[in-house]
């Protein structure tokens, strides 16, 4: 746990006016009240913000404004986000915090009444989808305080959380116009710049909106470059921290622009933890925060230090009674929820009891009866019709299953003789070229000489060529080691033997250049045969030497060498590594393309559960994929990674490195 700060005597402060526009007082922004509650400060008087207090900001300057904290990991923005909620929740205004990576329950050492709901060892209570409007509309009409804690669930869940909740959150703060605050973590994932999710417009319209209905809003974010323009346009509070990468300095240089691109490009990659520029009417101050006096869960664990928990407020028994009294589990189940059993049960029991009941009509029922025997038919009626689609969709599911089982084993089987009939050529034309190098090393070791024809010598000072009738064969030495000799006496079976074997030999010299031809095509043939065969296999390429020939090969500085192998080495590092590895690999091949959970399920061979709940946390904060759009898959960010971590440098190449490196440590792990 961080050492706890001492305050400083607010009392002794003269209260800031902020200036407002005629526009802005028209809208009779909510503001907080001065509390007759000793244990809340003057929202008036200026919050402790910096180690100067070079800014003069109050409780109310909050309330309602739009207030977005951005810098990469370790630049402090989790620090200055919990900072900012220590203090409004010390001056009474209630609040909901979308905590994605469950790192917001310490804020109950400070506050009380400030419920976690999740599936966390700390949580309160957990809810279902239906029950979160309710729960919304309490938080703000009852003014307790909600972290949600969405770390244990999935995508879907997660969404199927937030709808609801944040539509009644907005319809009953319009309704009620009463000061209430909205924190949300890694913001980018709810509203990205490409691509959309469920809550994204409605995010920005409380962005928008919010102001004059008291909804107000603190975001944090370490990755700038993937916040949508129009959210990030409305915001009018900016700490802006520690960044690096050419695309998030660029996006500070439109959030200050009251600041020369030199210097935001010279100071802030430099700034220290917790430095930073805090943006106010446009007004840049460049401030030190201070520390939160909350547990940081977030901080990254050191030598030494202790491993117990802080000792957390709780809720009170009231709002649990009135949240329980309120939010009770529902019982009507959804239709399409409903077990076939239960419906076959459900249709039984109906039926007998209108059986029962006809029988007592015919003994002289009343109409009352009757119109509950017609109720209770429509009810059947109704039952059956469900029990009919609830098996239409399971046939078709199972038909959707069998066909994909087909189609896998289908794809398996031609893949794998492709890569037998590749395997094969491949030896095939080794072969040959073996055959073919032993054929022209024999040929390269051929040597004619013309000797003891001296009435030839003025020709050969003209002629480029000799007749065979002119050549005359002394001595031919054989494969064998053998030597032929002739002489004069035999000059006429030498002439023959000479004009057949300079033919023989002609035509070896013309064979051998048709092979040497052959030989070149079949050389580019066999390279990418290998890429063929590297495809298929999901490995580099058996020929290094080749690839590299033909450019398929990453020529790094070795600065940027050192870059691949951290990124490498952090990779197979990670969590359930063999899955990221493959993911990555897989999402790294299909760059451009936006893969479904059930498609990287068929593709890597793994349980449709398994892809939607393992953790791809590190991957996306690290920039190299993203969630699909309605967050039901994955697609790949890696040329955007290219550009900020290895500027000027060749992407495909980097691309094929990567690929060769995760593949073979996935075969290894695989093995």
């Amino acid at each position: 746990m961080n050492a706890t700060r001492t305050p400083k005597t607010l009392q002794a402060r003269i209260p800031i006016k902020e200036e407002t526009s005629a526009a802005e007082e028209e809208l009779d922004v909510p503001l907080l009240p001065v509390s007759p509650d000793a244990s809340y400060s003057n929202p008036n008087l200026p919050l402790h913000l910096d180690s100067d207090d070079l800014l003069q900001l109050t409780a109310n300057s909050f309330v309602s404004a739009r207030t977005i904290a951005l810098g990469q990991t370790g630049a402090g923005k989790g620090n200055a986000g919990a900072l900012v909620n220590e203090l409004l929740l010390e001056h009474g205004l209630p609040m909901t915090i979308l905590d994605p990576e469950g790192e917001a329950w310490p804020l109950k050492q400070l506050a009380k009444n400030l419920l976690v709901v999740g599936k966390s060892a700390h949580a309160d209570r957990e809810y279902a989808p239906e029950q979160m409007g309710r729960l919304a509309e309490l938080s703000v009409e009852q003014g307790f305080s909600v972290i949600l804690d969405l770390d244990e669930y999935s995508d879907e869940e997660i969404f199927a959380l937030l709808v609801p909740y944040l539509k009644s959150l907005w319809k009953t703060c319009n309704r009620l116009r009463r000061p209430y605050h909205l924190s949300i973590d890694e913001v980018h994932e709810f509203v990205p710049q490409q691509g959309s999710t469920p809550v994204k417009e409605l995010l920005i319209r409380i962005a928008k909106k919010g102001r004059k209905r008291g909804l107000g809003m603190l975001t944090m974010s370490q990755d700038t470059a993937s916040i949508d323009d129009k959210f990030l346009r409305q915001t009018d509070i900016r700490i802006l921290l520690r960044v690096s990468y050419d695309s998030d300095l660029k996006r500070y240089q439109t959030l200050m622009p009251a600041l020369s691109n030199k210097t935001i490009e010279q100071e802030v990659p430099k700034m220290p933890q917790g430095k930073g520029y805090v943006i106010v009417n446009h007004v840049p101050t460049l401030v030190q925060l201070l520390r939160r006096r909350t547990f940081d869960p977030s901080e990254t664990p050191k030598l030494g230090m202790g491993s117990q928990e802080p000792a957390l407020q709780t809720v009170d028994d009231a709002t649990l009674r009135l949240l329980d009294d309120s939010l009770p589990v529902p019982t009507e189940p959804n239709v399409e929820r409903l077990d076939r059993a239960a419906l076959i049960e459900r249709i039984q029991e109906l039926t007998r009891t209108h059986s029962g009941d006809e029988s007592q009509t015919a003994a002289g029922s009343s109409a009352a009866q009757e119109q509950t025997i017609a109720t209770q038919s429509e009810q059947i009626t109704r039952l059956h019709q469900q029990v009919t689609i609830l098996q239409e969709r399971l046939t078709q599911r199972e038909g959707d299953l069998t066909r994909l089982h087909q189609e896998e084993h289908t794809t398996t089987r031609a893949h794998k003789e492709q890569v037998a009939v590749l395997r094969d050529t491949i030896a095939r034309l080794e072969k040959e070229c073996e055959s073919l190098k032993g054929q022209l090393h024999l040929a390269s070791q051929l040597t004619v000489s013309l000797t003891g024809l001296p009435s030839l010598e003025p020709l050969l000072a003209t002629a480029h060529s000799l007749s065979v009738e002119q050549a005359h064969v002394e001595q031919v030495s054989l494969a064998g080691g053998g030597t032929q000799k002739h002489t004069r006496s035999t000059k006429q079976a030498g002439k023959k033997q000479a004009s057949t074997a300079v033919h023989q030999l002609q035509e070896t010299l013309d064979a051998l250049a048709q092979r040497v031809t052959q030989i070149t095509q079949q050389d580019a043939e066999m390279v990418q045969l290998r890429r063929d065969l590297a495809r298929l296999t999901q490995q580099p390429p058996s020929s290094p030497a080749s690839e590299i020939q033909n450019g398929g090969e990453a020529h790094l500085h070795p600065r940027e060498q050192r870059k691949l192998d951290r990124l490498i080495e952090m990779v197979t590092h990670l969590p359930h590594a063999s899955f990221q590895c493959a993911l990555l690999v897989l999402l790294l091949t299909h760059e451009g393309q936006e893969l479904s959970y059930p498609q990287i399920a068929h593709a890597l061979h793994y349980e449709l559960g398994t892809v939607r709940h393992r953790t791809t946390t590190a991957l996306r904060k690290e920039g190299l994929i993203a969630r699909a759009a309605l967050g039901t898959g994955y697609t790949s960010r890696f040329s955007t990674y290219c550009d900020t971590r290895f500027p000027g440098a060749e992407k495909e190449g980097i691309r094929t490195s990567l690929v060769a490196a995760l593949a073979l440590y996935t075969e290894e792990q695989g093995a």
